[in-house]
């Protein structure tokens, strides 16, 4: 409780006890260092009800800051897994058992706990608010029955930003990233636009605990928004995290390491086997999805802008970031395979476990196999810091020649990350704890929803414009994302096209085109923007859209192997 008379701290609640009185207001400031944890236990700060109040938990709910840089941080809320819940602005936070997901609080914001008692949070803090354009102000009422964005700006960059926004149906929060596609000009302007949708056909497809939860996508002539990661996920970038960690603690482990690139590995290998190659992976692209008082966070590969997908294209394309690329990327003729992404995991473990120390990893990618040994062995991998399990494991991912590199496969299974097996049976208890608020689905995502051109002359904004959650009675209606009188079930399959061309490029009339567009300026001034991609999946595998393969389980690769060896058998008797 602060001081009378003392100046009060930039972040506050005010907490109001109703059987106190209405007058008995305390404020409670909230300190970046510190959790909050608010209950009835005689420890809690602030302490509410009695030790006979059964309607306040012991340890009900926790309010925290997550500190991004010296200059970014967040408040957070979530409740403690009880029974009468934790709500804020009139909204129960609790979506089930265990402890809730995390919950952005914004300045105003009121914390309640039924019926007795009510914070409200303040900030005076400065945020960043970006405003977004007018073409996007009139893109966004489009949807606004579904999805509504803040002006609480997350995150900038040269090609848009990251808001703050919710699910209307749930009024659960997500992150949403808005890209500019006007403001992506060049000579690769093209290209650069198709990777961007092509980062929202595959996310779409993805679902691992340890990759960036893809929600939903809408695209415009002009503009991209992505609704990513539902906040609860409380997202670090592995760096900053690694920066504020040695700077609290004064060190890192080799252990803690492990932890780490124990998920990345596990997010590499189901790529993998879905036929996605990353091509970008470096600690900017590895987030962290951060909890309080818990020493494994879970990490979520994001940024799939420069993936591709062999099976469709032939990939010769110069990608990713210097530093991080794997030697064969600077061979315009040699193709791409998963070997690229085992290279830059070599990088990034060297990242984590040399941070802080004076190794400069620049130019790995120009030296040859006995340099590298040698740089390995003489400064990076210093004898007495290191296990030699932990040599290996880098030593097999820089290796010059792909084919020598492990896969993601092998890597799940080398020693640095399984042995001993007391450290194996810890790894699974974090990121046991860590997956706790992960829930499993076989579903796959809708397509990005195709708005009309708000600047097209014959727009006509109306009402009635606005995206419905329902499909239309009339299944035989053109669907606005493949056109069924051009392409009936028996039609045979189109040539597919050689050059690297991903599902989004509208030049593309390759097989694997996901997401055709139909023209509607005709019809979009009459009628409104509907959502109609809930039952559409039967019709596009119909329709020869490909879609990324299943990764088989264990069972049925059993079995499948069991069934080979039978007709082996026989064919040998025959």
């Amino acid at each position: 409780m602060a001081i009378p008379g003392q100046e009060k701290p930039e972040r506050y609640l005010i907490l109001r006890d109703r059987l106190a009185g209405d007058q008995d207001q305390k404020l409670v400031p909230i300190w970046d260092d510190e959790v909050l944890n608010i209950g009835r236990h005689p420890q809690s700060n602030p302490r509410i009800g009695d030790g006979y109040n059964t309607l306040v938990s012991r340890k009900h709910c926790e309010v925290y800051v997550v500190v991004y840089d010296e200059f970014n941080s967040s408040v957070y809320v979530r409740d403690r897994n009880t029974r009468n819940g934790t709500f804020v602005n009139n909204v129960r936070i609790a979506t089930g058992s265990g402890i809730s997901p995390s919950h952005l609080l914004q300045d105003g914001d009121m914390i309640e706990i039924h019926p007795n008692w009510s914070m409200t949070f303040h900030d005076r803090k400065d945020f960043k608010s970006t405003s977004t354009t007018e073409i996007q102000d009139k893109e966004c009422k489009l949807f606004q029955e579904k999805y509504t964005i803040s002006q609480r700006c997350l995150g900038q960059g040269a090609e848009g930003a990251v808001y703050l926004a919710s699910e209307v149906e749930t009024r659960k929060q997500l992150v949403c990233k808005i890209v500019d596609l006007s403001k992506i000009k060049g000579k690769d302007a093209v290209d650069s636009i198709r990777r961007k949708l092509q980062e929202a056909d595959v996310l779409r497809q993805l679902h691992h605990p340890n990759i960036l939860r893809y929600v939903d996508a809408v695209v415009s002539p002009h503009s991209l928004h992505v609704n990513t990661a539902r906040k609860s996920q409380v997202f670090n970038q592995l760096l900053t995290w690694l920066q504020i960690h040695i700077h609290r603690a004064g060190y890192r482990s080799e252990f803690e390491a492990r932890v780490i690139i124990r998920q990345l590995v596990q997010a590499l290998d189901f790529i993998h086997k879905k036929g996605v190659i990353h091509r970008d992976l470096k600690p900017e692209n590895i987030l962290l999805a951060y909890s309080p008082n818990v020493t494994c966070h879970r990490i979520l590969l994001s940024d799939f802008g420069a993936c591709a997908v062999p099976r469709r294209s032939r990939m010769l394309t110069h990608v990713g970031t210097t530093n991080y690329q794997a030697p064969e990327i600077q061979d315009k003729y040699e193709p791409h395979t998963a070997s690229v992404d085992m290279w830059s995991l070599g990088i990034v473990t060297l990242t984590l476990i040399t941070h802080g120390m004076d190794v400069s990893l620049k130019g790995l990618d120009r030296m040859a196999q006995p340099e590298i040994q040698q740089f390995l062995k003489d400064d990076a991998l210093q004898p007495g810091y290191f296990s030699q399990h932990c040599e290996d494991f880098v030593i097999r991912c820089l290796q010059t020649r792909p084919s020598s590199r492990m896969t993601a496969a092998q890597a799940r299974h080398h020693k640095w990350l399984c042995r001993p097996v007391k450290h194996l049976e810890h790894f699974r208890e974090l990121e046991r704890i860590a997956r706790s608020n992960w829930t499993t689905s076989h579903k796959v995502r809708p397509m990005p929803l195709q708005l009309p051109d708000v600047t097209d002359e014959h727009f006509v904004p109306s009402e009635g414009r606005h995206l419905v959650g329902t499909r239309p009675k009339d299944t035989d209606e053109n669907s606005q994302f493949f056109d069924r009188s051009a392409r009936s079930d028996d039609a045979p399959l189109p040539p597919q096209n050689a050059a690297d061309k991903s599902s989004w490029d509208p030049k593309c009339n390759s097989s694997v085109a996901t997401i055709p567009p139909v023209q509607q300026s005709e019809r979009k001034s009459e009628r409104a923007v509907v959502d109609k991609r809930g039952l559409i999946i039967e019709q596009l595998r119909r329709a020869n859209v490909k879609f990324l393969p299943e990764i088989p389980t264990r069972r049925a690769t059993l079995s499948t192997v069991s069934t080979s060896d039978g007709r082996q058998k026989r064919q040998r008797r025959q």
